[in-house]
């Protein structure tokens, strides 16, 4: 009777947090000329102590030129009125993969920020509460041929982690060239600064994992191969 009981309440909470949960279509507030094309879902819940969301969120390229890099942002409005922002940097400035015409690139269903209520405010469920809204701004786009869209202010951060990004691999590659694969799997697997570069550095660290030291080593030479042969996309 016990575990009968215990399954019930289960299925309360859980049919009870999904009733919580809507799905909010997101809209394109990107300005007139835009080359990317928003669109998805996310899935917002409110509660009396928290507010939360989990876009969906697929990004295209409506241009006739293939994109290197973007950065956007999304902005959820919850239904007392407050607001979250949610920044997506794309950069694929080392990378042989770009964002050719006509192609979408899905997100990975993220979470944004959870934020408290404020107990002043007004509650989610009264008079006051607003229409719950989604919308994705493209802030900066930039082409292969070295042409961007947008304001650059939105691309200063992206840039300077690109750059860092750059000095990291072209030290890699030195120790690589100059000391050695021991020196250079030793170095690999150094933390590096900022974090966001260390980040990137990882998915090499994954690679030898996968394909061992001499594979990366030759992956990392076509890193600096390409982000050499794209230089003038550095500023």
């Amino acid at each position: 009777m016990r575990r009968i009981l215990l399954t019930a309440l289960l299925l309360a909470l859980s049919a009870a947090a999904l009733a919580d949960e809507m799905s909010v279509p997101i809209s394109d507030g990107s300005p007139a000329g835009s080359p990317l094309e928003n669109k998805g879902v996310c899935r917002l819940s409110e509660t009396g102590t928290e507010m939360r969301s989990r876009p969906l969120w697929t990004v295209g390229n409506i241009s006739r030129k293939p994109i290197v890099a973007y950065v956007e942002t999304l902005v959820v409005r919850y239904s007392s009125g407050l607001t979250t922002e949610m920044t997506r940097n794309w950069e694929f400035f080392s990378h042989p993969n770009i964002m050719g015409p006509g192609e979408e690139i899905t997100l990975p269903d993220g979470r944004s920020p959870t934020i408290a209520p404020d107990p002043n405010g007004a509650p989610g469920n009264s008079s006051a509460s607003v229409r719950p809204a989604c919308e994705a701004y493209a802030r900066w786009v930039q082409f292969l041929d070295g042409t961007v869209f947008g304001d650059p202010k939105y691309a200063e951060e992206l840039l300077k982690v690109r750059a860092a990004t750059y000095a990291a691999l072209l030290h890699l590659g030195d120790v690589y060239t100059n000391q050695g694969l021991e020196r250079f799997d030793e170095a690999l697997h150094k933390p590096v600064q900022p974090p966001e570069v260390d980040t990137y550095i990882d998915h090499l660290r994954r690679y030898e994992k996968e394909h061992g030291v001499q594979a990366t080593a030759e992956k990392l030479q076509l890193h600096i191969k390409i982000a050499e042969e794209r230089s003038k996309l550095m500023h």
